[in-house]
């Protein structure tokens, strides 16, 4: 019996022990209750945002994003070609009228915009992304140019997804060695402005075994530098000499 009477708790026991479950239970709620205002004010704090850069926003593009959400992609595309003849230096804007193009199949229209893209997301040391844009844009607009420099700067991503490419899906090898030698091609084009020393060093390292005809042209404008290296010049003339054009191996 002493022990049955034991383990009774007490009235005293019973009310502590009700306190502190009904305490755990109110700390429960209010630390619910937190949250939820925490995150009703984290998901106002985002609308404020967000309605901040509407407001912002010039009301031509704000038309084309509403005219693209309501899945009218033709008038988008339109309202972010005018617009981006207004603003071609906004990268937002250039976005949002490059991925209509490629939905609505007009990127021969819009290729200015991917050039844009091309050129600011090198410049910015995205190269993957800029790959991405370039190899978007020669399939759309195969003659569009962008700059030498954000050639060479792309080079190497390209070289780095042929290495990992196969001969199945949409960029097999033979695809991807022909935009290669494209983009060697594009770079020392005479129409394409900005090949000085440098850059045609840098195209001429990367593309040689790509395009050794157009390296060659690469070669030619880097050994213009009076600055270059002694042995690097010996190493181009060395290459030349033994990469005849067809021309000159005709003779």
């Amino acid at each position: 019996m002493a022990r049955a009477t034991a383990s009774v708790k007490s009235p005293v026991e019973k009310g502590a022990a009700d306190l502190v479950h009904r305490t755990e239970e109110l700390t429960s709620r209010v630390v619910d209750g937190m949250g939820r205002i925490s995150r009703q004010v984290d998901l106002a704090a985002q609308r404020l945002i967000a309605a901040v850069q509407d407001l912002r926003m010039p009301a031509a593009q704000q038309h084309a994003i509403a005219a693209r959400e309501r899945g009218n992609l033709e008038a988008a595309f339109w309202l972010f070609n005018e617009e981006f003849d207004r603003r071609p230096d906004d990268p937002s804007v250039a976005l949002s009228y490059w991925d209509l193009a490629l939905a609505f199949g007009r990127g021969d229209i819009a290729s200015r915009a991917g050039v844009k893209l091309v050129e600011t997301r090198a410049a910015s040391g995205e190269t993957q992304l800029a790959a991405q844009h370039w190899l978007e844009l020669v399939k759309q607009a195969p003659d569009a140019l962008v700059s030498p420099i954000a050639i060479a700067t792309i080079l190497p991503a390209l070289k780095e997804r042929l290495a990992h490419s196969n001969d199945d899906g949409p960029d097999d090898r033979q695809t991807l060695m022909g935009y290669l030698r494209t983009a060697v091609r594009h770079a020392v084009d005479p129409r394409n402005s900005g090949l000085h020393p440098g850059v045609a060093l840098r195209i001429f390292q990367e593309g040689r075994e790509i395009n050794p005809e157009a390296s060659r042209r690469a070669a030619e404008i880097a050994l213009e530098s009076p600055h270059l290296h002694e042995a690097k010049r010996e190493r181009l003339i060395e290459w030349l000499a033994g990469n005849p054009t067809e021309e000159r191996a005709r003779r």
